[in-house]
């Protein structure tokens, strides 16, 4: 799938680095990914832990990550020094499978900065996380801004959001937050659109919109309920049958009633 195009607003992350590094390309929302000019970086050859750190670090791209919060994310049950002794050779195997040809201390896409680690990356590059979280940032300091905008950044999100973040990394602790916040952040943001286009009287619209928010997060009761009504709109009395039943299982398999209007016809 072709990655979204990068907007101006993301120039400031993409053009810190020098441009002797390749272009990058970073998935982490639905899938772990890298690739550099275009080819894909092959990880299988590097220990576990290593590419435990680069997922870390990459999930943050742009952002510092303390060398405290990595010991004790990647390393909980070793002492201090043991754990920052198999930080810095993590560091060190990652710096060498990215930028082979790097001297010491030059790595440019795993910079050290102060007490913490970060991943950058030059001109031209992408990352999911990123992108996403610029958009939400964006939507939340223009609230009130043009609809316009506001859908575009809304949209922008939801292409960029592949599904939950670094689902091969299952449970670990690190993630869970992290991960938590990329789900609820995606599944407001398609409410909010699905609001949107309810409103502008484009079902069609508002029901993928909608459809996209209770399959990011099926427990989100007005995902279900703009479903239900993007439909109506439609006079697309199937679709709203369908949406009513499935909305009563979910609330079935919690163990809760369905209210009598949204129980299925």
């Amino acid at each position: 799938m072709t990655a979204p195009q990068v907007t101006s607003s993301e120039l400031v992350f993409l053009l810190r680095s020098s441009s002797a590094v390749p272009p990058v390309e970073v998935h982490c929302l639905g899938e772990f990914r890298i690739a550099m000019a275009g080819a894909p970086v092959e990880l299988s050859g590097i220990r576990p832990k290593a590419r435990e750190l680069l997922r870390l670090l990459a999930a943050h791209a742009g952002r510092p990550v303390h060398e405290e919060i990595l010991m004790e994310s990647l390393w909980p049950t070793l002492r201090p020094e043991a754990a920052r002794r198999s930080l810095q050779v993590a560091v060190s195997t990652v710096r060498k499978l990215l930028e082979p040809d790097a001297g010491r201390g030059q790595s440019q896409l795993v910079r050290r900065t102060g007490s913490a680690y970060v991943f950058d990356a030059p001109a031209g590059s992408y990352c999911d996380t990123r992108v996403f979280r610029d958009a939400a940032t964006q939507l939340r300091r223009r609230s009130d801004g043009p609809l316009h905008e506001r859908r575009r950044l809304m949209r922008t999100a939801l292409d960029t959001y592949g599904g939950e973040l670094l689902p091969g990394d299952g449970p670990a602790d690190w993630v869970l937050d992290e991960r938590s916040w990329f789900t609820g952040e995606a599944a407001r943001i398609a409410i909010g659109l699905a609001e949107l286009e309810l409103r502008a009287g484009d079902g069609v619209a508002a029901a993928a919109a909608a459809e996209r928010a209770v399959h990011t997060d099926p427990y989100r009761d007005q995902g279900w309920r703009l479903l239900i009504a993007a439909h109506q709109s439609l006079s697309d009395a199937a679709a709203e049958t369908q949406a009513r039943q499935r909305y009563a299982d979910i609330l079935a398999d919690l163990g809760v009633s369905a209210p009598r209007r949204t129980r299925a016809r």
